[in-house]
């Protein structure tokens, strides 16, 4: 037996689409998710992506979607992935540009945009908060905690050149952050308006090569130390904008199609 799927790529963060009516119900969504984001016997995906509730009797589609990271934990948002969910609708509904898709943070909007796609939804706009925590062998780490849509600590400059994957690890386990432990956001800026950021994710345990959290932390952030609330990172996978404002944020970036398919179980 098999079912259909879409892998779709947010600059260079991966994950796997298909519509919940698809999905076996032999196993739970979330071994689902370990299984289909195995890159060695399943697919290979940083995330899951499941699609319900699809309507599409207006202009703009509406549908809901539910989350997963590789190792089959939840997550409220993911800003590549969203990006990605933007493409997924214009796919299935290609006389559309715009759409509307309801996550655990709430109902966000998605379009085409200068960068490629882009999605916007409401908040209070967070505070960053400094903290100062000591890792293993008394080494002590200053940054900035906030939730961007996902916890994240973001480490600025000089001090996020001297981590090792290893440190990451222990900063996103340590009790400061409680049992929802944190990502790990490294952010560094330079002579241009475009800042270079990368995130160690706690549903991958690893470095990824975007994360839309993550640049959307490190906006706040560059926004505490500099001001400003438009403003464009380089993230390892490729540029993302955010723009900064008290009542919503808007996140840009590219997204692509990078093949479908059918997993045989």
């Amino acid at each position: 037996m098999s079912f259909p799927f879409l892998k779709l790529v947010g600059a260079g963060n991966d994950f796997i689409f298909l519509s919940g009516d698809d999905l076996p119900k032999n196993k739970s969504r979330s071994q689902w998710a370990q299984t289909l984001c195995q890159k060695n016997f399943g697919v290979g995906a940083d995330g899951l992506v499941i699609i319900e509730d699809w309507q599409n009797e207006g202009q703009r589609p509406e549908f809901r979607w539910d989350f997963y990271n590789s190792d089959g934990s939840k997550a409220n948002m993911c800003g590549n992935a969203a990006r990605c969910a933007t493409l997924y609708s214009q796919i299935r509904s290609p006389q559309s540009d715009t759409c509307r898709f309801q996550t655990a943070l709430g109902w966000l909007e998605g379009q085409v945009s200068e960068l490629g796609f882009s999605v916007s939804w409401g908040w209070a706009k967070p505070d960053p908060e400094q903290k100062t925590l000591t890792i293993e062998n008394g080494k002590r780490v200053t940054g900035y905690f906030v939730n961007s849509g996902v916890p994240h600590f973001v480490i600025v400059d000089g001090e996020a050149s001297n981590l090792s994957g290893r440190d990451c690890l222990l900063i996103q386990a340590h009790e400061i952050f409680g049992e929802e432990q944190t990502n790990v956001t490294l952010l560094t800026e330079t002579a241009q308006d475009i800042a270079n950021t990368k995130s160690f994710e706690r549903g991958v345990r690893n470095f990824t090569l975007a994360c839309g959290t993550g640049v959307i932390a490190s906006a706040l952030v560059l926004q505490k130390i500099k001001g400003g609330h438009r403003h464009r990172l380089q993230a390892p996978g490729g540029l993302l904008g955010v723009e900064l404002f008290e009542d919503k944020v808007i996140h840009q970036g590219p997204a692509i199609c990078s093949f479908r398919g059918t997993f045989q179980y």
